[in-house]
């Protein structure tokens, strides 16, 4: 399992640290007028690789840095769906694996179809520590499964729960 730290609990304009605080992604978001948010760019250090949410257009990019693969992308709606009465989502990325995308106690949980844990997105929290004043925060930590090792699948079950979080917190605020 990798486990990443957010540096800021706003996770659309973050670095992300390994357990030797070595940055290994970055967050960064574009806004327009009035507030709008245009895109989120998560961007991998090491191999300078990068996917996108486009807010506006609702679609997710994705560039594998590779000849083979290239770049693409893709309208959300394409992407999840929702099974029954069942609040998880189903999220695919072209003609690979479905993820059940649901949370719980807390975070965002990945599963593959048969269950398996792939990757999860905790929420920024604060916690009330004996002795301190005030409430502590705790910054979102990203935790993916070494399973994964297809950096186009890593990266857009990033985006499912960069985008699933926050959707969860615009709609509590409304």
């Amino acid at each position: 399992m990798q486990e990443y730290t957010f540096d800021s609990p706003d996770v659309l304009r973050s670095g992300l640290r390994d357990s030797y605080l070595s940055r290994i992604f970055t967050t960064s978001t574009t806004v327009v007028s009035a507030g709008f948010r245009d895109n989120t760019t998560l961007s991998v250090e090491a191999t300078g690789a990068e996917a996108t949410i486009n807010w506006r257009a609702k679609t997710f990019r994705i560039g594998t840095g590779s000849a083979s693969g290239g770049e693409q992308t893709r309208p959300v709606d394409g992407l999840k769906r929702k099974a029954g009465f069942s609040a998880a989502r189903y999220w695919r990325w072209g003609e690979g694996e479905e993820y059940k995308v649901r949370y719980a106690a807390g975070a965002w949980v990945v599963a593959s179809t048969s269950g398996t844990f792939l990757a999860s997105l905790s929420s920024a929290t604060t916690q009330i520590l004996p002795g301190r004043p005030a409430p502590v925060p705790v910054a979102p930590m990203l935790r993916l499964s070494r399973s994964l090792g297809d950096d186009a699948q890593r990266h857009f079950l990033v985006l499912v729960l960069l985008y699933s979080e926050t959707r969860r917190l615009e709609r509590m605020n409304y």
